[in-house]
């Protein structure tokens, strides 16, 4: 199953009809919807399993990506609107029964993580595991040092070019071992698994709604933005193949800044 979306700025992108046309020429028919739209979504069929995928809140980083006074570490953080952003996110995935967080390692995702499982009782708290699998992209190096390396992947990848700089990996590596894991969770022989959320980026959340076609993903990641905070929906085949739904995505609504006083 692959997906041509069809993006405008955050509009709409939509699944591919059931017709006879080919898939690359198949439209989008998936708009960026508010959180509310995803709680009336029906139960998957008998073996599947539903998956959200959620980027992470705003970080540092997302802020001031290029501010040479801050490490990356420093920029790994959440900021105050990220952390709300997760605590939204989270109070969704509890109305949804998300019982288990697969999590990124990197600590914009495990503090989005710790901020979602903060909202469901102490009782009852989700699991959450670490999975490398859903690591965010490591860029590696820029060739011109007088360019960032994020610009410098940027430009290749509105070409449809995936380069790997000196130290990183490309969007083809990020979706393999993406994919790799999504198979883990496919295997799950459980009668029933409840759903599962991965916490993770923007670049995880294209592989999945690029069906993890490496050819495809470079100018998705170039054209699609994904708000932090935002929440794909998928159903997930059980079984040694990877067969997936996608039912939506959804993103926290956009408050109006306050009027001055």
């Amino acid at each position: 199953m692959r997906f041509t979306l069809l993006l405008v700025g955050l509009a709409a992108f939509v699944p591919a009809p059931q017709s006879a046309k080919p898939k690359s020429e198949a439209r989008a028919d998936l708009r960026v919807a508010p959180y509310a739209d995803a709680l009336p979504l029906p139960p998957p069929a008998t073996g599947f399993r539903r998956v959200y995928v959620v980027r992470h809140g705003q970080s540092v980083g997302n802020v001031t990506p290029d501010d040479s006074k801050l490490t990356d570490a420093e920029k790994d953080h959440l900021t105050e609107k990220g952390r709300a952003e997760a605590v939204a996110a989270g109070e969704l995935l509890k109305e949804l029964h998300v019982a288990a967080l697969d999590v990124s390692p990197m600590q914009r995702a495990q503090e989005t993580a710790i901020a979602i499982g903060g909202c469901y009782p102490r009782r009852s708290p989700p699991r959450i595991v670490t999975q490398d699998g859903w690591r965010g992209l490591t860029i590696g190096k820029p060739t011109n040092p007088a360019t960032p390396a994020l610009a410098e992947l940027a430009a290749a990848w509105r070409d449809g070019k995936d380069p790997r700089l000196a130290g990183g990996e490309t969007l083809a590596e990020l979706a393999a071992r993406a994919k790799r894991r999504a198979l883990e969770i496919a295997a799950d022989e459980a009668a029933s698994p409840p759903p599962i959320a991965i916490v993770a980026h923007s670049e995880i959340v294209a592989a999945w709604l690029a069906d993890f076609d490496a050819a495809a993903l470079p100018k998705l990641v170039a054209s699609l933005r994904i708000p932090n905070g935002a929440i794909a929906a998928f159903d997930l085949q059980s079984g040694a193949e990877l067969h997936v739904k996608r039912l939506g995505l959804f993103a926290p609504e956009e408050k109006p800044p306050a009027a001055p006083k």
